[in-house]
């Protein structure tokens, strides 16, 4: 190189474009990333809706409707014959009272007689042997009940003037006869002043209905003992 001659500074040449500008160029801006961000958002949100409704529908389409108390209670009418009686005559003599007719069953039921009496007669079956004899009074129930000896209590009579000691109230005292009639049929025995039905299975065992201007005024049980 001479003296004097200038020096140059040498620039360099590029064939294109610089590579770096154009690489930052498409890259995605602050406000492109805030933009996509909130899309996504938006997106995650309305999926997670449609989860929970689907969740909640499903759930509702599962679980069943709860029942009407109502229509549990009822009863189909088509199973109910017409005009049969609703309370059966077989076993009338047992199931009409309130209470086993026993001392036991009377005091539990029903609470101390108001008075009682008790008296001794030989067995009927069994010689030398006693038989105790026990009269419980209520006010509305006089029972009569035989023990034999190493035995249990026997009912023989009860006589029932007040409904509160029936287990069936429409049964009870001041029930027209046609009632009777209709709940348990056609009695065994009927006139003017009774109605009878004796429905034992091969034993007399009588209950008797005795009407007053053809309502009932009095039940009397008779039971079979031997």
């Amino acid at each position: 190189m001479s003296i004097g001659t200038p020096r140059h500074r040498m620039r360099p040449v590029f064939d294109s474009e610089p590579v770096v500008p154009k690489l930052m160029a498409s890259l995605p801006t602050r406000k492109d990333r805030r933009l996509g961000a909130s899309l996504i958002f938006v997106l995650a949100l309305t999926g997670c809706g449609g989860d929970e409704r689907s969740d909640r529908e499903a759930t509702r389409d599962t679980i069943p409707a709860p029942e009407d108390p109502a229509a549990k209670d009822t009863v189909p009418t088509s199973d109910v014959a017409p005009g049969r009686p609703s309370i059966a005559c077989e076993g009338l003599e047992t199931s009409i009272l309130g209470a086993p007719a026993t001392r036991a069953g009377l005091r539990g039921e029903f609470g101390a007689p108001d008075s009682t009496r008790t008296t001794t007669e030989p067995n009927r079956h069994i010689p030398g042997a006693i038989d105790s004899l026990f009269v419980f009074h209520y006010t509305g129930l006089v029972a009569r009940l035989r023990k034999p000896p190493d035995g249990s209590d026997l009912a023989e009579h009860v006589r029932v003037t007040e409904t509160r000691y029936l287990r069936y109230p429409d049964l009870g005292i001041g029930a027209r006869s046609s009632d009777i009639v209709k709940i348990l049929g056609e009695p065994t025995e009927t006139d003017s002043a009774s109605l009878e039905y004796d429905c034992g299975m091969g034993a007399e065992q009588p209950v008797t209905f005795h009407l007053g201007d053809g309502v009932v005024e009095s039940i009397e049980i008779d039971y079979y003992v031997d």
